[in-house]
């Protein structure tokens, strides 16, 4: 009876928390694409293209001080949850490590800045972008993932998310006041992370401690691999916006992202589930890879269903829905659109079922080739792609990158799984 009851908690648990994501994920997309419109007809193309390519350019900091803890903190925090000490010693470390990575982080982006001639002139507006970036480095979303909490975050996050969505359109009037879109942004960031550690520590009794280097160094070593492939994976997120803005111009920027940002918000309505499933799975598979295996399926098998639905949805409606959120002059977006309308089915097979298995699995390693190949082949698509086709060649990369990375993880895949006797393992 304890262990039925048990399942059934866990299950009660982890529904909580996908709706909690679920609110989460669509707040951060939905509440952005709310504002584009109105940001890309007030500050105009060339404008919001700059701003889109300072926030896309200062992501990569905020790579270098996650350093893979949003995705290697969960899983040990989840691991020890009951025992409050072990939890808290993880979130000093990783707390302490982050901050370290933020003061290096702001270091090296400042000696950039103000090298180049091409950033010299917009300083003010990366500074105010790296705000964005510290508002991220002292979130506790991983905390809330790991003790699989979610519901506190996710009001938190909605509220100060809605406050400064709104600010946007109360303050943001004409062209020059584009440097108040990130630090409002920043801003939002900044109340809800505050609310998230006044929680940890209050409720959850979370305690800051001194400065352990032993576990900051065995947590940070730990994390490397994830952070290595974190690196690997800005090679095709980061990176498209950033060279469709070197060699095509701001307004070329902002035709790719008003089409990325719509593709993104829809795809990550779908795909919500990932953050609430990683703790639940991580249990699963230390109980049973067999279970392991078979919860995950029956997850990506209805989401896949979902993705095909919005790859045709998305298909048909994108002129409307371009014309309605954009206006005619943005009517290019609509090519962009239905170039990632493809992407949703991919997305679920990749991002969600393959890299679901490697890293519970704690295939780390192979986790880290298949986004670094998936990277590299980006690299050199976009490029090559932008330098003829501007932003619909970067938007056709996308998907290249995805069917490369969609054989490799496949190969990895099957290596791993079907070595197990008498387990067949059939995707």
């Amino acid at each position: 009876m304890k262990n039925t009851h048990d399942s059934a908690h866990a299950q009660k648990r982890l529904h909580r928390n996908l709706f909690s994501l679920g609110l989460l994920q669509m707040a951060n997309y939905i509440l952005p694409l709310m504002t584009l419109p109105y940001l890309v007809r007030v500050l105009h193309a060339e404008r919001y293209g700059l701003v889109v390519f300072a926030q896309a350019f200062v992501q990569y900091f905020g790579i270098i001080v996650d350093y893979g803890f949003g995705a290697h903190a969960p899983k040990a925090i989840s691991i020890v949850q009951e025992d409050k000490k072990e939890v808290s010693k993880i979130f000093n470390a990783v707390i302490y490590t982050k901050l370290a990575l933020l003061c290096v982080s702001f270091v090296i982006m400042a000696g950039i800045v103000f090298s180049f001639a091409r950033f010299r002139p917009e300083w003010p507006l990366y500074l105010a972008s790296f705000a964005i970036i510290v508002s991220q480095a002292i979130s506790p979303i991983w905390f809330f993932q790991g003790i699989e909490e979610m519901r506190y975050i996710t009001i938190l996050n909605l509220a100060a998310r809605l406050i400064f969505t709104l600010a946007i359109f109360v303050f943001v009037h004409k062209e020059a006041d584009y440097l108040l879109v990130p630090w409002l942004t920043a801003l939002g960031g900044f109340a809800a992370a505050y609310a998230g550690l006044h929680i940890a520590w209050h409720k959850f009794g979370i305690r800051l401690s001194k400065v352990d280097i032993v576990q900051c160094w065995s947590h940070t070593r730990q994390a490397g691999i994830l952070f290595a492939s974190n690196v690997s994976v800005s090679l095709f997120n980061n990176f498209n916006t950033v060279i469709v803005g070197l060699l095509a111009g701001n307004k070329a920027v902002a035709l790719y992202a008003a089409g990325e940002k719509i593709y993104k918000a829809l795809v990550n309505m779908i795909g919500f589930s990932t953050t609430a499933l990683y703790p639940y799975l991580a249990k699963a598979n230390s109980k049973s890879p067999e279970l392991f295996y078979a919860e995950l399926r029956k997850y990506v098998k209805l989401l896949m269903i979902v993705a095909l639905m919005g790859t045709a949805g998305t298909y048909i409606f994108a002129p409307l829905a371009v014309k309605i959120l954009y206006g005619p002059a943005m009517q290019p977006v609509q090519n962009v659109l239905r170039i990632f309308s493809v992407m949703y089915p991919l997305f679920v097979i990749n991002a969600i079922f393959f890299t679901m298995f490697f890293l519970v699995r704690g295939m780390n390693r192979q986790f880290f080739y298949v986004t670094f190949i998936g990277g590299v082949c980006n690299v050199v698509f976009a490029t090559l792609l932008s330098l003829k086709f501007a932003y619909l060649g970067v938007a056709v990369s996308v998907v290249l990158t995805e069917l490369s990375l969609s054989c490799s993880y496949i190969y990895f895949f099957r290596k791993e799984w079907k070595a197990r006797p008498g387990v067949q393992a059939d995707v």
